[in-house]
């Protein structure tokens, strides 16, 4: 796996994200509309290795996005497309 997964993409309801984190701890992770508007901003913890959570994104405009996710020895982004 890479250091992050965004499946499916594009995504339309669920999203499923899948990362690695080098150590265990406090991750944030904020979608962004290409404009850099923050869309939503939530918070986990992380595991060390390989972690996943699913995301709703049913509410958010069709578009493309950012996701970033931040600690636990990451950054990591990725791009995402929600289809309306």
């Amino acid at each position: 796996m890479s250091r992050l997964g965004l499946y499916p993409n594009p995504a339309r309801g669920a999203l499923r994200v899948a990362y690695l984190a080098s150590e265990a701890g406090e991750v944030r992770v904020r979608l962004l509309a290409v404009s850099g508007r923050g869309r939503l901003t939530t918070a986990y913890q992380a595991v060390k290795g390989s972690n996943s959570f699913q995301i709703d994104v049913s509410g958010l405009p069709g578009g493309v996005y950012l996701v970033q996710i931040q600690g636990a020895g990451l950054p990591v982004v990725g791009k995402l497309v929600i289809a309306r």
